[in-house]
């Protein structure tokens, strides 16, 4: 059972890494106990408004290993995994000179149907295709907080902020804003864009990395009955994805914008140039009039220069405590993966303590 305020590993941040991560714990290790602190509701931060489409795309070895990694997790899963991913036919526009495979980790095919009828292509690209899966990241949430707290080594907490985070010799105690403290032998901070500003010590050690936050933009579709299709298109070279959502009949669109160094809870707005670039996207793709912006998400993210999920201790707070995060929105994508490769770090660091305890 779970001492309420006391676990083995105590994970920060409700998200899909931060569950992803406390389920992996609890299957790696059965006699670890787990517990997730969240300061809303599950699923309600980052994780909430990602475009949540899941692609096997891949920039280094180290995103190939979590890609691969993450689809197997969903794989292992079986019907399980349906509740919340579904599969859709991906078509890829391909820059002239640009080698997508070598940065997708499953076949691509030429010559086989791309987009649907009616839907047509932007002029001088190749199309390749092959497989993706469109998410729901609160469904998602849903299942891992169900793993969690039926293992009957796991809490999760909803309504509980973290403000402060205190090294101790055998792991760290986390305080929260209504005054009670969580002792564990490890902390996992999975804060998402709210990582770099949650204290003077994140910030500094965020700026030393170069982690940084970056306004995110996404739109809700809604396209003509004869244009709808389930089939999902990605243009890498323009950073541009559109695919239906996981359940109802719309459609979403996401877009690259620089809009650096934002505070996670500023107020957002959605950005003309956003909408201009949809239309400059839309317009020869479907049509003009043929389709219609029904909703937006503006939310905020963090990246690094290298475009690569953070998974390290984070010394600046603790021996004993480990940063997970995604960057770019790939937390949607690499979960498990990053919570693997967590879940190692945690392990070996709980048996350092326990060896010398």
């Amino acid at each position: 059972m779970v001492d309420d305020l006391n676990p083995d590993v105590l994970v920060v941040g409700g998200g899909l890494i931060g569950l992803a991560t406390a389920a992996t714990l609890l299957e790696r290790a059965p006699g670890t106990s787990v517990t997730v602190l969240e300061r809303d509701v599950i699923g309600r931060g980052a994780s909430r408004h990602s475009g949540a489409i899941d692609i096997p795309y891949f920039r280094t070895a180290l995103h190939r290993q979590l890609v691969e990694t993450s689809w197997a997790w969903h794989e292992a899963r079986g019907a399980q995994a349906t509740a919340y991913r579904r599969q859709v036919p991906m078509t890829w526009y391909v820059d002239p000179g640009a080698d997508l495979q070598s940065h997708v980790a499953t076949p691509l095919a030429r010559g086989a149907p791309g987009a649907p009828p009616g839907w047509r292509s932007p002029d001088g690209v190749r199309e390749l295709v092959g497989d993706a899966f469109v998410i729901d990241p609160e469904a998602w949430c849903h299942v891992l907080a169900q793993e969690v707290t039926r293992s009957g080594r796991g809490q999760v907490v909803e309504h509980t902020t973290a403000v402060a985070l205190d090294e101790r010799p055998r792991g760290a105690t986390v305080t929260c804003a209504d005054g009670r403290s969580y002792s564990a032998g490890h902390v996992v901070l999975t804060l998402g864009p709210w990582f770099p500003g949650w204290s003077e010590r994140t910030r500094e050690w965020s700026a030393a990395r170069g982690l940084r936050t970056k306004r995110v933009f996404g739109l809700n579709i809604e396209v003509d009955a004869s244009l709808r299709a389930n089939a999902a298109v990605g243009w890498p070279g323009a950073d541009i994805y559109f695919h239906p959502a996981h359940a109802g009949g719309g459609y979403r669109l996401s877009l690259r914008h620089d809009e650096w160094d934002v505070a996670p809870d500023a107020p957002h707005a959605m950005a003309d140039i956003v909408l201009e670039r949809a239309s400059g996207f839309l317009d020869p793709l479907l049509g003009k009039g043929h389709w219609s912006v029904s909703g937006h998400r503006v939310f905020v993210d963090t990246y690094t220069p290298e475009f690569e999920p953070v998974i390290a201790p984070c010394m600046a707070l603790g021996g004993r405590v480990t940063l997970a995060t995604g960057t770019h929105g790939s937390g949607i994508r690499l979960a498990p993966g990053i919570a693997e490769l967590t879940a190692r770090t945690v392990l070996s660091s709980l048996e350092q303590t326990r060896g010398v305890a």
